[in-house]
């Protein structure tokens, strides 16, 4: 009878050891899953920030010699506006390809180096890419009085944005490349800004001098800033669109306009680049 009751303790107690270990093993599987999951999460956030201080925008903010213009592209939420743009107008080019051949052709391999760009520094294939032709500091202190208020004003966000839209072009242009434009467009080649309106480009010597609409000139004196989403070149004057109430960005009307815009030198380059 007591050899049955000592039998009978010993099953339960083996019982209880093996539950106890399947128990600890699950545990042990579940600290494993949690600590996977962990470490992708750190390698995840840890690869954002890395894209983030990539981008053009944290560019412009580590350049002490652009930082009246940081101002302004803080202030006015540039980045946010970019956001918005690359995620709204996805695929825009792409439905313009059809328009020639070798508009196509240029497209396909515009698309193809900006993947290769963004891969190699770690942003997501595809993402649309920029060209800032950002004023110094010194730029913007040989502006009117009233012309430096209304950059600094909170109250014109909309006719602010334009002119920094101005600033910009939905495509990434190297210094190089900007060269092959002009010299492969009889000396002047034309920009179509996301604001809408063009910069003019030619030679003087080895410098590349900007013209805005009402005819100021600016030229590059610092270029190719490499940003995982653009380009950034510091001009030493501040360019300004004709009519800043305009801004086909803000309106979605400017799609692929550098492209279409300048048809002919966009084939040239194509065969330059």
């Amino acid at each position: 009878m007591k050899l049955n009751k000592l039998l009978i303790v010993a099953a339960f107690s083996g019982l209880a050891f093996i539950s106890c270990r399947n128990a600890d093993r699950g545990i042990d599987d579940d600290n494993r899953v949690r600590i996977e999951e962990d470490r992708e999460t750190d390698m995840r956030t840890g690869q954002q920030g890395l894209n983030d201080e990539n981008r053009i925008s944290a560019r412009v903010q580590r350049n002490q010699n652009l930082s009246t213009f940081n101002e302004g592209w803080t202030r006015n939420q540039i980045s946010q506006d970019l956001d918005r743009r690359a995620t709204t107008q996805t695929g825009t080019t792409t439905g313009q390809t059809g328009t020639t051949t070798d508009q196509t052709r240029t497209t396909t391999n515009q698309t193809g180096t900006t993947a290769g760009q963004t891969n190699n520094q770690g942003m997501a294939t595809g993402e649309r890419s920029y060209t800032i032709f950002a004023p110094s500091n010194d730029a913007f202190d040989n502006l009117t009085e009233t012309q430096r208020n209304q950059w600094n004003s909170t109250q014109e966000r909309d006719r602010n944005v334009a002119s920094i839209n101005y600033l910009m072009v939905d495509q990434r242009l190297t210094q190089e490349q900007l060269r092959q434009q002009i010299q492969s467009s009889n000396g002047t080649h034309t920009i179509r800004t996301m604001q809408g309106e063009n910069i003019t480009a030619t030679l003087d010597g080895n410098n590349i001098v900007l013209r805005d609409a009402s005819g100021n000139q600016a030229r590059i004196v610092e270029s190719d800033t490499e940003g995982s989403n653009g380009v950034i070149h510091v001009i030493d004057r501040v360019l300004m669109p004709k009519d800043a109430t305009r801004n086909e960005a803000r309106t979605g009307t400017n799609t692929g306009t550098t492209n279409t815009g300048n048809t002919g030198n966009t084939n040239n380059r194509n065969n330059t680049q």
